[in-house]
């Protein structure tokens, strides 16, 4: 099937802030991260780990973006990084203005996954 040669991400995201944190997973599903409220100060970091094309593949290595634009304006990149020999990735952002941010992650094994923030 062609959804299961489809390389899947994992990706946990945890919203912190000084109140208390919450944590969401989503595995490789269009739109799992789900769109968030968060306070104004909060961190916000992705775990992932990229996916492989079939069963006992060597997962995709290489460079992670977070992207981002604020309340509909120009996108710029908020944070990159690079996966470990396993296709581990941890980004984190703090959250310094109020309005909507909509994020765009793209990984190295093709898959973007979007989200967007509500900053309170």
């Amino acid at each position: 099937m062609r959804v299961l040669r489809r390389a899947l991400l994992i990706s946990v995201i945890v919203v912190s802030s000084l109140v208390g944190a919450v944590a969401v997973s989503a595995a490789g599903v269009p739109g799992g991260l789900g769109n968030r409220r968060v306070s104004v100060g909060s961190t916000y970091t992705m775990l992932g780990q990229t996916g492989t094309l079939h069963a006992g593949a060597v997962r995709a290595t290489g460079p992670v973006t977070l992207s981002g634009r604020w309340d509909g304006g120009r996108s710029q990149v908020l944070a990159q990084t690079s996966t470990t020999a396993d296709g581990r990735f941890r980004l984190t952002i703090t959250l310094h203005r109020r309005g909507q941010l909509e994020l765009r992650l793209g990984t190295p094994d093709h898959r973007v996954e979007r989200v967007v923030l509500t900053v309170v």
